[in-house]
């Protein structure tokens, strides 16, 4: 009894004291572009607003070059008149994530207002100095003077030369020129369907998906049919098989970004290159978790194995999203969700094997493995709806607690 206190005061402590609450990561430092605070909004307002009052040339000549060699002012118009972006009214942005390459500027999401009253949800790509050679904004790494190996940040100086290895890109800034280079809805085909302006690619897709579906809904029923008597226990592991990966799926999906913004360390978030390293060393080291857990159920027996594994994974999604502090994230989120993970999976599939016949084993996993693209479906679609509902850079107060969009797909997942 005294050793269960101890540690639930050491974890108490470790969560309440002196960590960052949900949705209360520091403040980006003054070197971070805040792109809500810049001109890069404005530069999008006034091209979106251009094409809605059908200046489409003047719109086209003040995009990026990159837009104008992809696509003639014929095309470019045509194009808009197609969205509909024609008949826009008005604009407002919700979010904006840097756009991949690292020099490719920002993506803007948002919702513009049709001259019907239509709501329709675009993105905009922007690009920035699309004038200057991208290699202009590289620039020699902070370091420390040379005779201290630790400093703070307020100490540490970019040296005037260095190699190429030692350069980072640098933050946007209130000097940059930024200019369109794409405009597209982004609304979905069931929209499209509702207002009846599927496109022919929509017509293609919708009569594929109708045979997968037809497909999918056949290759159900001929599993459940063969596996007529197997004990009840086997639904309730496929349960299992889906509301796990489902969760899964919906935390791997914002995995990344996750530890990119909200995880926090040293009071500045991990940014992207922390933040791919620690997601790439947790992954390594939930494989050598995984192959070390077989050994572990063969000794304790599979229900103590499967009872710690649903533990630990309900440790992990109940605590991950409380706190920002990438220790704590660590020690209550990312080891309990790779030990629990690492036994589910395992066990599941010893369980099938328990609870069926060598007939009907080889339809018992068959449903198994179908099953789990179902539950990677349904994650992907909690993922996208909470992030299509909040933003990515948006959240939710729950209970007096304020979670970022990640800390909510989590924690709901």
């Amino acid at each position: 009894m005294r050793t269960l206190l101890s540690t639930l005061l050491f974890l108490y402590t470790l969560v309440f004291s002196g960590l960052a609450w949900a949705g209360g990561a520091a403040p980006v430092s003054s070197g971070e572009f805040n792109w809500e605070e810049s001109s890069i909004k404005q530069v999008a307002e006034d091209f979106v607003l251009k094409v809605g009052q059908e200046q489409y040339q003047q719109a086209f000549e003040t995009g990026s070059p990159d837009m104008q060699k992809e696509r003639s002012l014929d095309e470019f118009t045509q194009d808009m008149k197609d969205a509909r972006f024609d008949k826009v009214n008005s604009v407002e942005w919700d979010s904006a994530i840097p756009a991949l390459p690292a020099n490719a500027g920002y993506k803007l999401r948002g919702t513009v207002t049709l001259n019907s009253g239509s709501k329709v949800p675009v993105y905009i790509h922007l690009k920035g100095n699309a004038h200057l050679d991208p290699r202009s904004r590289l620039l020699c790494k902070k370091v420390c003077p040379q005779d201290s190996e630790l400093c703070s940040e307020e100490e540490m100086a970019r040296p005037a030369k260095c190699d190429d290895e030692d350069r980072e890109i640098a933050s946007w800034d209130d000097d940059t020129e930024w200019t369109v280079l794409d405009y597209r809805s982004a609304d979905g085909m069931m929209t499209r369907m509702k207002e009846k302006r599927l496109t022919p690619l929509d017509h293609i897709l919708m009569v594929f998906t109708a045979g997968l579906a037809l497909g999918f809904i056949g290759l159900i029923v001929y599993y459940i049919r063969g596996l007529m008597g197997a004990p009840r226990e086997l639904y309730l592991l496929y349960f299992t098989k889906v509301t796990e990966y489902s969760a899964y799926g919906a935390a791997a999906s914002i995995m990344v970004p996750f530890l990119q913004n909200d995880v926090t360390m040293n009071g500045a978030p991990l940014g992207d290159t922390n933040g791919y390293l620690y997601y790439t060393v947790w992954t390594l080291a939930s494989t050598v978790i995984t192959i070390m857990v077989g050994a572990v159920c063969d000794t304790i027996g599979v229900k103590k194995c499967l009872l710690i594994g649903a533990v630990a994974l309900l440790i992990s999604r109940g605590l991950t999203p409380l706190t920002t502090n990438v220790y704590a994230v660590t020690l209550l989120g990312f080891i309990p969700l790779a030990i629990g993970f690492a036994i589910t999976g395992p066990v599941l599939k010893v369980g099938i094997k328990k609870f069926t016949t060598m007939k009907q084993s080889t339809l018992a996993f068959g449903l198994f493995y179908t099953l789990m693209n179902v539950g990677f479906f349904l994650g992907a679609e909690i993922a996208d709806y909470y992030r299509d509902l909040y933003g990515d850079s948006g959240g939710a107060e729950l209970l007096g607690i304020e979670f970022t969009t990640y800390q909510i797909i989590i924690l709901v997942g």
